[in-house]
């Protein structure tokens, strides 16, 4: 799935870096998409540990993935470190979206994003059920960020139209220039306030 489709986080916060061995090679050759699979699975036992859950016994119920894209973008090699970086967002009362951003080399080379629906399973009723509040509360500054930042293009109207009055009142400016300034000044003078 090319990267387009994706809407990919600018913020992670829990990362891991993970060697790449001689037996993560495919034909001996570089990473194999099943690998690629091991490796985001290491980052998300990694991740829950952090956050001191264990996605076994997550009072009575347990993580399981509903799907799974991935957009590869480079290749990993032995002895290449990987860095992968997590992400949740788009948490819903029953699921939440997991991003993996796997780079490589400093984070200079993108290597694959993976993104991963997550449901919180309960076995004994064998029914989906709510996302824990006490896993979600760790998230919360996540969405008002993202919040905060979509708030930012809040006032875009509000900008455009001022911008909008600015211009006009540089042409109405430009009328009242000397005549010998009109030809070179004035045309230069719209160009930049309409640009």
């Amino acid at each position: 799935m090319s990267n387009n489709k994706l809407e990919i986080p600018t913020y992670y916060p829990f990362s891991i870096e993970i060697p790449i061995r001689r037996i993560d090679l495919s034909l001996d050759v570089h990473v194999s998409f099943a690998t690629i699979l091991d490796i985001v699975m290491e980052a998300y036992l990694a991740f829950f540990a952090n956050y001191k859950f264990n996605v076994l016994d997550l009072k009575e119920s347990s993580v399981i993935f509903a799907n799974a894209n991935i957009s590869y973008q480079d290749e990993l090699f032995y002895k290449d470190i990987v860095k992968v970086e997590v992400a949740p967002d788009n948490f819903m009362e029953k699921a939440f979206d997991l991003n993996f951003r796997l780079t490589k080399e400093n984070e200079k080379i993108p290597v694959a994003f993976v993104k991963i629906r997550v449901l919180f399973f309960n076995y004994s009723i064998k029914k989906v059920i709510p996302v824990p509040i006490e896993f979600k509360s760790n998230f919360e500054n996540l969405s008002t960020a993202s919040q905060s930042k979509k708030s930012n293009f809040a006032n875009l109207p509000t900008a455009w139209q001022e911008s909008h009055k600015l211009v006009l009142k540089l042409y109405k400016l430009t009328n009242n220039l000397p005549k010998e300034e009109a030809d070179n000044l004035i045309s230069r003078i719209r160009k930049s306030a309409t640009s």
